[in-house]
């Protein structure tokens, strides 16, 4: 079974809908456990390291085209805003579409980072994915030229390039 829409091939018993509350708990529970007790943002969970160490502590096969990163890699890293922002390439939005897929995440998720944003580190430029509830802050708080800190999770690549989500800043 599993084709007709109400049960899953692997799981006989777990229906459509029944699915549909797991996968909506699930996330859930990852928002939770990405705050602390108060609700705030969770600044302690992210490990402090520059964009060329975390991109080091991710092996990816040079002959993959796209490299899906299931675990949950966090760090802090600070750098200077060149002040340049695009919209995501089609390559970074098909790369968000095949990491929502792999991890089973609403595919409301697929739109989340609609920009990416320059950020100069040790005399290289990286294009960062930026959440959509914080394009408007990021562009009223961090000026080109400016220093801001990072709150970046591993995403995964496209091809050797990683792919970090911005998912907190603080401008500097």
């Amino acid at each position: 079974m599993g084709c007709d829409g109400k049960t899953h091939a692997r799981f006989p018993a777990l229906n459509l809908v029944t699915r549909q509350i797991m996968n909506r708990f699930a996330i859930v529970l990852t928002m939770i456990l990405s705050v602390d007790a108060f609700g705030d943002f969770n600044y302690d969970r992210y490990e402090p390291a520059s964009l060329e160490t975390a991109s080091a502590n991710m092996y990816v096969d040079p002959r993959a085209d796209y490299f899906i990163e299931a675990g949950e890699f966090k760090y802090l890293s600070a750098g200077l805003f060149t002040g340049n922002y695009r919209e995501s390439l089609l390559e970074t939005s098909q790369f968000i579409e095949k990491w929502v897929k792999a991890l089973g995440h609403l595919e409301e998720y697929s739109t989340m980072f609609k920009y990416e944003v320059e950020i100069e580190q040790n005399g290289q430029l990286y294009w960062l994915p930026l959440q959509n509830g914080l394009v408007d802050a990021f562009a009223t708080e961090v000026c080109g030229g400016c220093k801001v800190s990072l709150y970046i999770m591993t995403a995964g690549s496209i091809k050797q390039r990683r792919v970090f989500f911005i998912n907190e800043f603080k401008a500097n």
